[in-house]
């Protein structure tokens, strides 16, 4: 049985926190809703791009996870699903 990925680094979040720590925002259909901070917000290709490089960094992973693991983190990973790139 080959077991489903699951990425860590992926989502949105964790791909604006690396573009812009500790930046102030939120995202609304895909497009910037609210952006609080002094520096420039990043573009949508711009962390569609980060998403893309955490994701081939983390397919080069072979993480292990218990059984529990993934039964928590398999609600996580559809919302961050949602959110890749396709």
């Amino acid at each position: 049985m080959t077991e489903e990925k699951i990425y860590r680094l992926t989502g949105i979040d964790s791909a604006i926190e690396m573009l812009r720590p500790s930046a102030k925002w939120e995202v609304t259909n895909s497009c910037f809703s609210r952006w609080d901070d002094d520096r420039p917000q990043p573009s949508m290709e711009e962390v569609k791009k980060v998403q893309q490089l955490a994701k081939e960094f983390e397919d080069k992973l072979d993480t292990i996870w218990t059984e529990e693991q993934r039964n928590s983190l398999g609600l996580q990973q559809t919302a961050i699903k949602k959110t890749m790139p396709k």
